[in-house]
């Protein structure tokens, strides 16, 4: 009864040996995970910082962009506006100074048609300050041999 008492103890102390021994390799096998686990975890939670980084400054590169989108149009709007007050000031300019250069030579005409009309007057003049000589000279013959026949005769 002993030796059967003993042969079970010593078979339930294999058992036990072996629980322990797989206890002992599930414990290691636990401890393995659990700190894989925590890497994975400790990874996991750096990347959402990363993440959280990156939306940031996503974020904030999104804002600067519209803003200088804003400033851009903003500028652009004026400039337009600018380009239009000088475009109109040059139009006017311009139309009045065709409005001039007109008138300009329009006056000019006027001053040639001027200058011709006297021109042709001072052509006038001569012509007849030429006969006037002529009818001088004619005189003058005539009253000189009026002169010498009255002397001679």
């Amino acid at each position: 009864d002993l030796t059967d008492t003993r042969g079970r103890l010593e078979v339930l102390r294999e058992e036990a040996d072996e629980y322990r021994s797989g206890h002992q390799a599930s414990n290691q096998q636990l401890e393995s995970l659990g700190a894989r686990l925590a890497q994975m975890t400790a990874r996991a939670e750096q990347i959402e910082h990363e993440l959280e980084q990156y939306r940031a400054a996503t974020e904030t590169s999104l804002k600067d962009a519209r803003a200088e989108l804003v400033e851009l149009r903003q500028a652009k709007e004026s400039a337009e506006a600018d380009l239009g007050d000088r475009l109109q000031s040059t139009t006017e300019k311009l139309i009045s100074t065709q409005d001039a250069l007109a008138s300009e030579q329009a006056a000019r005409r006027s001053a040639e048609k001027s200058a011709d009309s006297a021109n042709m007057q001072a052509e006038e003049l001569a012509f007849q300050l030429n006969q006037s000589r002529r009818q001088l000279k004619a005189a003058q013959l005539v009253r000189n041999q009026a002169a010498s026949r009255q002397a001679a005769g």
